[in-house]
């Protein structure tokens, strides 16, 4: 980290609004295309740098930077890409789970979302016979 990156932590501990919004606005374009190669959802893409931008602010003084700030930042909106998708991916196993189970079930009574039961029938029934068959199989 060079001196004058120094100075710009350094204010930014001192909760200089000035000097974070020059870096948000220096480095908020590029992060969010840079998280657009992970993410593939601008809104995504957005949530993270702006969550970065924020947990930046506001444990400025925890922060321990042996790099420079580009290369922190990058990296740090890298890994927060990368946990979003990990979670995502657990939320989708969960989800395809539960829709397995209600599909498999020959007890709608064991159905709490009957409107969820009624979309999953529906498009079961919009699929070509054999398709459905195997489906419901």
């Amino acid at each position: 980290m060079n001196i004058e990156e120094k100075i710009l932590l350094n204010e930014i501990r001192k909760k200089n609004r000035d000097v974070f919004e020059l870096l948000f606005e220096q480095y908020y374009p590029v992060l969010v295309k840079f998280s657009e190669s992970y993410l593939h959802d601008l809104q995504a893409c957005e949530d993270v740098v702006q969550s970065f931008f924020i947990s930046f602010w506001t444990d400025s003084e925890n922060i321990n930077i042996n790099t420079s700030l580009k290369s922190y930042f990058f990296t740090s909106i890298k890994n927060m890409c990368l946990n979003r998708i990990r979670d995502l991916k657990v939320q989708d196993k969960y989800e395809l789970l539960y829709v397995e189970s209600l599909v498999n079930t020959d007890n709608k009574e064991v159905i709490f979302d009957s409107d969820i039961f009624d979309l999953i029938n529906d498009a079961v029934e919009g699929l070509p016979k054999q398709m459905s068959e195997i489906f419901l199989q």
